[in-house]
């Protein structure tokens, strides 16, 4: 593996550490994030197809996105250990296997807001230790995924504001996914609120997710679905929603399972679901359903 220490001025050791890489043979590459504030004031795309590139920083680096948005590309992109303030912009990772780790986003935008994008359509995601603390903008999301697999683990997201339009905590596409130790709290919505909303084709699962304060015009704790009778179906289990709220006379409701698969609901809660017209749990399946309640 090779490794380059990169220096502040961020953005010239960036720009640098880029045209090197343009001459280095294919392989891992490892750039360490200099301690203190990083500024990207204009458009950054970093990495090539050919190398599995990681951004490692550690206690007490920031990485602030003034204006500029960071693009990471290759066959493995990978960021860790890092608090990412952007203004304006935002991070967006793509290969065709991502991994994060450590990570913490807090983003506000004048137009629309994404905190994180992660796009990897026919590839894997990996993250481990995730928080959007902040995700506010005309239209707002905190976390943004595309993936054929995604493995999500210590994932939180808060204080995700919409001011015109929708705001959604989570918004995934996966074939695969699994999910556990989620946490999505304090979306809020002029248009809609949704708190996770998790389309798959062959297989979710989810375990150990809470979803709490959901407002919008119309409003959504949770909504998971999965799309092919071919595939396994949809599991889960120890999902907890509460403080769903629709505004005016718009309809909420807490928790929506479908699949054209299996479905199997256990260990579920869903409280305090508000609206002109409201519902807890909305089931959707074509093959078969298992469900568990303990509220």
């Amino acid at each position: 593996m090779s490794v380059r220490v990169l220096t502040l001025p961020l953005e010239a050791s960036l720009a640098e550490a880029q045209a090197a890489l343009q001459t280095t043979p294919p392989g891992e590459v490892e750039w360490v994030l200099p301690v203190g504030e990083g500024v990207l004031s204009t458009d950054s795309v970093i990495g090539t197809p050919v190398h599995a590139l990681r951004l490692t920083g550690g206690p007490g680096v920031t990485l602030r996105l003034d204006g500029g948005s960071l693009e990471v590309t290759g066959l493995v992109t990978g960021v860790s250990g890092v608090t990412v303030v952007a203004v304006d912009a935002g991070l967006i990772l793509l290969g065709a296997r991502v991994e994060v780790s450590d990570v913490t986003v807090r983003a506000t935008a004048s137009g629309d807001c994404a905190a994180l994008s992660v796009e990897t359509p026919d590839g894997m995601v990996v993250i481990d230790s995730l928080t959007v603390a902040v995700a506010r903008g005309e239209e707002a999301t905190g976390l943004r995924l595309l993936a054929t697999e995604a493995r999500v683990t210590g994932l939180s997201v808060g204080a995700v504001e919409a001011s015109v339009g929708e705001a959604f905590g989570v918004r995934a596409v996966c074939q695969r996914s699994q999910w556990a130790d989620v946490t999505v709290r304090d979306v809020s919505g002029v248009g809609a609120g949704v708190g996770m909303e998790l389309a798959g084709f062959s297989r979710a699962d989810l375990s150990g997710v809470t979803v709490s304060k959901v407002s919008g015009g119309n409003a959504t704790g949770a909504r998971v679905l999965v799309a092919r009778e071919e595939g396994e179906g949809l599991s889960a289990v120890d999902v907890s929603v509460s403080d769903v709220k629709a505004l005016g006379t718009e309809w909420s409701v807490g928790l929506v399972a479908a699949s054209a698969g299996a479905l199997q609901v256990r260990g579920f809660t869903v409280q305090r679901v508000q609206g002109a017209f409201a519902l807890g749990l909305l089931a959707l399946v074509a093959v078969g359903v298992h469900a568990a309640a303990d509220t």
